[in-house]
């Protein structure tokens, strides 16, 4: 894929040499085509990290601009060494520099090839309703182009959905994607009617730019308070020591091998990770209790799935993993907390209640020792159909057999992490 993807880029290149509006390559054309080169390694420096696997870089703003002022070729050309600079500069791979300079070079060629067949004139020639709609769709191919050529290789690269990796990466940053679109359009706009406030557009750019990344630094820092809530609960006792967070990587494991989409995926996972949060709400001396609970006392200690679905719920970031949470401990028979049984039964909270108790019975108490992979299995077929859903058993067991190693690797840290005490364990 990388190898045909440069060739289409080389290939394009040669394609578009001279097609386009008449060239004449006085100062003002180099100043283009040079200003671009530099530019996008500047601007791409400028990377916003909204979600796993998306991202919106300021480059494209200035790749925007390229293909509206030049030639398809040319701003192909500048766009791709531009793109090849940058990458130099972080010290990637050469295979890797010029596939995503190729990359480059195709999505800014055939955007801006689609640009000029539409477009009445260039920008000089003022703006009409077929220029706008021109732009407008010179914008959707550039998004749509990139966005189809990264997830294809993606998908070779992960052995993923095409649909399923689309909507995961680019569904969900085409607003701030097209965003940083638009703003290239009126860069270059100032540029054709009043080249010398074109440096004054650096303001609204950064201004953008710290608006985009102080909402993602607050979302970031939002989650990781909640994550040090939860590992400051399964600190309380050493036996539950890293408990949220072998749970979160089962969890993703099992959703993963179930062929869930990357989102849900990661919401399942975010969800794990913080799956006790509630137990925030619940008096130490009920939660190391080491005798039975009396029927008030297992009435507070089931309290923990409401209390953290409504500490998280309100969080952007756990919108989605809200009912994983609220509904982790019921049982496919429906005789769990709330009395919902099957299907009715969140995918994610089913997914996650089997990863709570896999980790459970394989972690060390004072009152038993950590239960063997295939003992520990033979539990989960017990509950198979009664507290545990079937599809989610299996999965253990299938992964158990394909990938013993990467199980005993997240389980395993349970029993690395554990201190020498023997104090009381947390119940739930």
């Amino acid at each position: 894929y990388m190898a045909a993807t440069m060739m289409a880029g080389a290939g394009l290149l040669l394609l578009l040499r001279g097609w386009g509006p008449p060239v004449s390559p006085g100062s003002e054309f180099w100043l283009l085509v040079l200003g671009g080169i530099t530019l996008i390694p500047i601007s791409g420096y400028c990377l916003i990290c909204l979600a796993k696997n998306v991202a919106v870089n300021m480059g494209s703003a200035v790749m925007m601009a390229l293909l509206l002022l030049l030639p398809p070729g040319f701003a192909a050309l500048a766009a791709g060494a531009g793109i090849a600079l940058l990458y130099t500069l972080q010290r990637w791979e050469p295979e890797f520099i010029a596939f995503n300079a190729a990359q480059t070079a195709l999505t800014v060629g055939l955007a801006g090839g689609i640009y000029w067949l539409v477009s009445p004139g260039p920008l000089t020639m003022g703006f009409s309703t077929l220029q706008v709609a021109a732009v407008l769709v010179a914008v959707v191919a550039f998004f749509l182009i990139n966005s189809l050529l990264v997830t294809g290789g993606a998908v070779l690269l992960q052995r993923t959905r095409f649909g399923a990796y689309w909507m995961s990466t680019f569904g969900r940053a085409a607003v701030p994607y097209l965003s940083t679109l638009l703003l290239g359009v009126i860069a270059a706009v100032t540029f054709v009617h009043a080249p010398f406030f074109t440096p004054v557009l650096a303001l609204p750019v950064a201004a953008v730019y710290r608006a985009l990344r102080s909402e993602r630094i607050v979302l970031r820092q939002t989650q990781e308070t909640v994550e040090l809530l939860a590992d400051t609960i399964d600190r309380r006792d050493p036996y539950t020591f890293a408990h949220s967070q072998r749970v979160a990587a089962l969890s993703r494991r099992l959703a993963e091998h179930l062929g869930l989409d990357p989102d849900a995926c990661e919401a399942i996972a975010k969800a794990a990770r913080v799956h006790d949060v509630g137990k925030l709400g619940i008096p130490d001396m009920l939660l190391r209790k080491t005798g039975s609970l009396t029927r008030r006392e297992i009435e507070q200690v089931q309290r923990h799935a409401a209390i953290g679905a409504e500490i998280v719920g309100r969080l952007p970031e756990y919108r989605e993993g809200k009912e994983f949470i609220l509904y982790h401990h019921e049982r496919y028979d429906g005789r769990g907390y709330f009395g919902l049984g099957g299907e009715r039964i969140p995918l994610g909270a089913r997914i996650i209640a089997v990863a709570d108790a896999l980790d459970a019975m394989t972690s060390s108490r004072p009152y038993r020792a950590a239960l063997e992979e295939e003992q520990a299995l033979a539990e989960l077929e017990r509950g198979r159909g009664s507290q545990f859903d079937p599809q989610v058993v299996q999965a253990v067991r299938d992964l158990l057999s394909a990938e013993r190693q990467t199980l005993r690797g997240i389980l395993g840290e349970a029993s690395a992490a554990l201190p020498d005490t023997g104090k009381a364990a947390v119940h739930g």
